[in-house]
């Protein structure tokens, strides 16, 4: 049987650490908190971007929070306090992690693991394709470039055609692709 050691108040605690790192800390995980709370009690959450600004919250908060624990580790000797510091600094890492994945796009994990990303991409080119040659051919009637411009100067022709093109292109990457 073991005799369990006594612990005097300062060797429990240890050195203090500075105030502002403590703060750091607790301002950090309230923030998390109030963040996690948010989106379950729908406060201030609108449709669209301004809508994940409690996204932004979270991961401040977590990062705050990991910093505070970084910065004022455990330097006293019990072991008990000592694991319940620890624990405190994996929770910190955890809720960065979390963080990350409030910002990761799962689109392509689920396409990839559902074996539906191919159809999805070549759907998605069909479509840009079918645009495409709508746009050009808008574009070039607009313009006037048509097959007498092609006859009488080729090489007027095929510099309007490449710089409509081009445009087509960027409209179809703006509204199919990056949007």
């Amino acid at each position: 049987m073991t005799k369990e050691r006594k612990y005097t108040l300062d060797q429990m605690l240890g050195p203090r650490p500075a105030a502002w790192k403590v703060v750091m800390a607790t301002v950090g995980l309230l923030a998390v908190a109030v963040a996690t709370l948010m989106p379950i009690l729908n406060v201030l959450i609108t449709y669209g971007a301004a809508g994940t600004w409690w996204k932004y919250l979270f991961a401040a908060g977590a990062l705050l929070f990991l910093a505070g624990k970084l910065l004022s580790p455990y330097r006293g000797e019990h072991p008990r306090i000592r694991r319940l510091y620890r624990i405190e600094s994996w929770s910190a890492i955890f809720f960065c992690v979390a963080a990350f994945f409030l910002f990761y796009n799962a689109l392509y994990s689920t396409l990839v693991l559902s074996g539906e990303l191919h159809t999805y991409l070549a759907d998605l080119n069909e479509q840009a394709t079918e645009r495409c040659s709508l746009i050009i051919e808008q574009m070039a009637e607009a313009e006037g470039v048509d097959e007498a411009m092609k006859a009488e100067n080729q090489m007027l022709w095929v510099q309007s055609m490449n710089s409509i093109r081009s445009r087509a292109e960027e409209i179809i990457m703006h509204e199919l692709i990056y949007d």
